[in-house]
């Protein structure tokens, strides 16, 4: 090996890696960005749970339409309900004979699995935080020909609000009208 080529070696091993200094400046700029960042995600995931929570139930009420018009069956979700032993947020199904509640033998199309705290608790099970308002309306069904009813069997009159609302008292609101028309609504930005 040359002189010059071992000076060359030395230079280079010098100027390898990272002083202590810029390790400890670039962790302290990492540091405050996380400490800026934090604190706004912390609040945006509530809005996201309760508009991710709104959307599947939007779907859900679309899936039950579809189904009746498509089986020419009545086709029901019914909240906080029982089947086989177990509790579920909510239960979509082909309501065979007609009384909105689901029977041994009726076809279940969904489950939307309950949380740990039982029905009673509103909250709904992926979506910590949300609740739902549905005291008010335990069931809906769509006819085959898609015009939704009420829990009593009768045509809905104007619209009905299913509300889910988050922690933050963030609000959303799943409007079934008479016609059948669905729509997600957020009442804080009209």
């Amino acid at each position: 090996m040359s002189f010059s080529m071992r000076t060359n070696m030395r230079i280079f091993r010098k100027k390898c890696g990272f002083t202590l200094t810029e390790l400890m400046v670039t962790i302290g700029v990492f540091a405050i960005l996380a400490g800026i960042a934090i604190p706004a995600f912390s609040g945006w995931l509530p809005k996201y749970r309760l508009k991710s929570a709104a959307r599947e139930l939007y779907s859900d009420f679309q899936l039950a339409k579809i189904t009746a018009i498509r089986s020419s069956v009545r086709c029901a979700i019914r909240f906080n309900h029982t089947v086989e032993g177990s509790v579920y947020d909510y239960v979509l199904f082909q309501d065979d004979n007609n009384n909105l509640v689901w029977d041994t033998g009726e076809t279940v199309i969904k489950k939307r699995p309950g949380n740990d705290e039982g029905a009673s608790s509103g909250k709904w099970a992926g979506y910590e935080g949300v609740s739902v308002n549905d005291a008010d309306l335990p069931a809906i069904a769509f006819l085959p020909n898609g015009i939704p009813i009420d829990s009593t069997g009768v045509f809905i009159p104007g619209e009905v609000d299913v509300k889910l609302v988050d922690t933050q008292n963030n609000k959303r609101t799943v409007q079934v009208k008479v016609t059948g028309r669905l729509k997600i609504i957020d009442p804080d930005n009209p």
